[in-house]
């Protein structure tokens, strides 16, 4: 038969366990809602530790109350926040997530994980010594089974980001530039080659137009020569000379 004085000390324990592992994984809902990852596996992720956060809420609360109902302890319920609120996901269903963000989540996720076993296994032990029953310690300790199971995920999903990341001494100019207008890759010479051609041909027409031949040959000799993208053969005779207008 547990003792009344006993009571106090078992309410102030639970409420001290309750306090220091209950926000266990407040750092990592923050770290994921400031873009580690995104996406349905955000979403999911995100609701799987909701549902552990709010199972291990319950328990430090049944935990409490269990032992007050044995009497001889006044002691305040514990009080343990709810989680930080998820964003709304990207539109179209955007995935992807930043590999530092990602790296730190895996650290919070692994803490918070161990913190919860280690804090279920002293709550079963404390809820024996008084003969109540063990659920409440097990509820929290299985939490944070699943809390470190999913540091595996986490980091998988952060070294994909990281082979996608450039290398070190890399091209500019390796792989897609950008997506043209219907899909197609666009390679930077060909941006640089368009923009020149629009460029300089307005030059060259509103030279010609006013009467600045001179202006309008050196547009022409610009466009040609100068701004062409690398990688153009040069002309037949491998030299570039000045334009000279017929009179």
């Amino acid at each position: 038969m547990t003792a009344p004085e006993d009571v106090p000390g078992a309410l102030r324990t639970i409420s001290q366990l309750a306090e220091e592992y209950g926000p266990a994984l407040d750092r990592a809902f923050r770290v994921l809602a400031d873009g580690a990852l995104t996406g349905p596996g955000a979403e999911k992720l995100h609701a799987g530790m909701a549902e552990r956060h709010a199972a291990v809420r319950h328990a430090f609360t049944l935990a409490f109350q269990q032992v007050r109902a044995l009497g001889g302890g006044d002691h305040p319920a514990p009080h343990i926040a709810a989680p930080r609120p998820m964003p709304p996901p990207s539109p179209g269903g955007y995935v992807g997530g930043d590999p530092d963000r990602l790296n730190a989540l895996s650290t919070e996720l692994g803490s918070a994980g161990r913190g919860w076993e280690s804090a279920g296994a002293a709550l079963a032990a404390l809820l024996a010594r008084l003969g109540l029953g063990t659920g409440p310690g097990r509820e929290v300790g299985q939490a944070g089974e699943w809390v470190s199971s999913q540091v595996r995920e986490v980091n998988r999903r952060r070294d994909d980001l990281m082979k996608q990341r450039p290398q070190p001494g890399e091209s500019f100019g390796t792989g897609d530039f950008g997506t043209g207008e219907f899909g197609a890759p666009t390679e930077p010479d060909n941006v640089i080659d368009a923009l020149g051609d629009e460029v300089f041909a307005a030059v060259e027409k509103g030279a010609d137009a006013l009467g600045l031949h001179p202006l309008g040959d050196a547009a022409r000799f610009l466009n040609d020569n100068v701004a062409e993208p690398i990688g153009r053969p040069p002309t037949s005779s491998g030299s570039r000379s000045w334009p000279q207008r017929a009179e």
